[in-house]
């Protein structure tokens, strides 16, 4: 019996953290290899699973052109696709369309410090407590996430890393972030 209420304690603490073994081990290859094939095929195969990556330690990890959230892109004309097949034209409902569309990321408490990040789309991500800093974020894109606590500290943005719609508070650092 103490057993089966061990195993049913492990299985609550891993819903409540938001962790999948999984996801993180997929995406450990990648960034090993430097190539985000397999996690963003794993992606479109499963593209109702959201991201669980709560707590994980993603330091160093090489996430370029990863697909964190269900790969929901934006043309220049305002085109929407979704693993580029175009789900929606300009001027409509965007938002209650992608907020169907779009599973969370819960990558609160997560270590990203120095992690490639470059051009990575975050969609209604939780990043809350996330360690963030010295990351390179160049043409990232943040959507309405949660960034309460988050440190930012010398991570590398330019001019078309984007935060829109953002939950920060004044524990949100971004100490030596050219903004």
């Amino acid at each position: 019996m103490a057993e089966k209420d061990r195993q049913s304690n492990s299985q609550e603490q891993q819903s409540e953290r938001k962790f999948s073994q999984e996801q993180y081990d997929i995406l450990k290859r990648c960034s090993d290899r430097k190539d985000m094939t397999e996690w963003n095929n794993w992606r479109e195969k499963h593209p109702d699973k959201d991201v669980l990556l709560s707590g994980a330690n993603l330091i160093q990890f090489y996430l370029r052109g990863a697909f964190l959230n269900k790969a929901i892109t934006i043309d220049n004309s305002g085109r929407i696709y979704d693993f580029n097949r175009v789900i929606e034209e300009p001027n409509v409902a965007y938002f209650s369309q992608k907020s169907e569309n779009i599973g969370d990321i819960y990558l609160d408490g997560t270590k990203l410090r120095r992690a490639d990040l470059e051009g990575a789309l975050f969609y209604d991500a939780n990043l809350k407590a996330a360690d963030v800093s010295n990351a390179k974020l160049a043409a990232a894109e943040f959507w309405r996430s949660e960034m309460q606590d988050t440190n930012f500290g010398r991570s590398t943005v330019d001019g078309s890393t984007m935060f829109w719609k953002c939950k920060f508070n004044r524990d949100t650092d971004f100490s030596g972030v050219g903004l």
